[in-house]
């Protein structure tokens, strides 16, 4: 159902196509890994590997909708940092010396967060958490100022960008990001879940490297 998704989208480009793909395959390879190895099963990838309360699920729906929101928002605006820089150049907050390195370092940034938040690696959320409030302060400045300019979070494709200049639903939509990732903080607290340091992938590939070599 995933390939038929993703993969059947004329509108997304190629190279969001191939990432994609190649988070469905390291899914499997991790799931792989977990049946025979035992993997630890609180990443928000190991859903549908053990049975799971509601409010499991609640959690890795969170986690995984954080990831993908962040990532499309992200490489949508690496494909065009120039416009992104238009963009906030309209906010008047930046110098116009920082814009094009803000215009390619925040989306980076927002693909590696969310990357990170679905495997679960430490500091993610963190990232994604600072993220957020970030844009809800620039959108609550622009609210204030009653600037006319255009949200442009997802990019030159953004609805927001060809209609409305929704800076209020941009706003609610990251209230309510905002509450996903308190409840996600939460419940890691609660349960004791303890995110994986990058290098903790490292060892995943070491072993089915080995694996493979055997």
């Amino acid at each position: 159902m995933l390939n038929v998704l993703f993969f059947g989208t004329n509108s997304l480009p190629k190279v969001l196509k191939q990432i994609f793909r190649y988070a469905i395959e390291i899914f499997y390879i991790i799931r792989h890994f977990h049946l025979n190895y035992q993997l630890d099963c609180n990443t928000p990838l190991m859903v549908g590997i053990q049975p799971m309360k509601a409010v499991d699920l609640v959690y890795s729906i969170c986690c995984w909708t954080l990831g993908i929101v962040f990532i499309y928002a992200g490489l949508t605006k690496l494909f065009t940092p120039t416009v992104f820089a238009v963009l906030i150049d309209a906010y008047g907050i930046v110098p116009d010396i920082m814009l094009m390195p803000v215009a390619v370092f925040l989306p980076a940034l927002e693909v590696a967060a969310g990357i990170g938040i679905l495997f679960d690696i430490k500091g993610s959320l963190t990232i994604i958490l600072g993220l957020v409030i970030l844009f809800l302060f620039i959108l609550g400045y622009g609210i204030h100022m009653g600037l006319d300019v255009d949200c442009g979070c997802f990019g030159p494709e953004d609805p927001e960008v060809q209609a409305f200049h929704g800076l209020r639903t941009a706003f609610n939509r990251d209230l309510i990001m905002l509450a996903g990732i308190c409840f996600t903080f939460g419940w890691r607290k609660f349960w004791g879940i303890s995110p994986k340091p990058f290098t903790y992938y490292f060892s995943i590939y070491r072993v089915l490297k080995k694996e493979n070599m055997a």
